[in-house]
């Protein structure tokens, strides 16, 4: 996990702050989830999602499709099990 996951889990637990974090670009395979998002259960990781309007307006697509993750956010779990992204919120056109 390393030094900086060290750090950001002793600010969290002794001050009571909360940490976000990007998950990462590096889907959509799983254990995909970036440092420091998704590392540590003391951090909030975020995953890109895209609305179905957000597909039409970014995509001009006409056929309506399921909201979903981009294709490239990434995913967990982590290496030690930890779920990795916490939460979803818009990738783009905000």
């Amino acid at each position: 996990t390393g030094r900086v996951i060290e750090v950001i889990t002793e600010f969290v637990n002794r001050h009571g702050i909360t940490f976000v974090a990007s998950a990462g670009n590096n889907g959509p395979a799983l254990s995909t989830i970036g440092a420091p998002g998704g590392t540590a259960s003391a951090i909030i990781s975020v995953g890109a999602y895209v609305s179905p309007g957000m597909m039409e307006v970014e995509y001009s697509l006409r056929e309506r499709l399921d909201p979903t993750n981009y294709t490239w956010s990434s995913r967990g779990p982590c290496r030690d099990g930890y779920q990795g992204v916490t939460i979803c919120a818009p990738g783009g056109a905000i």
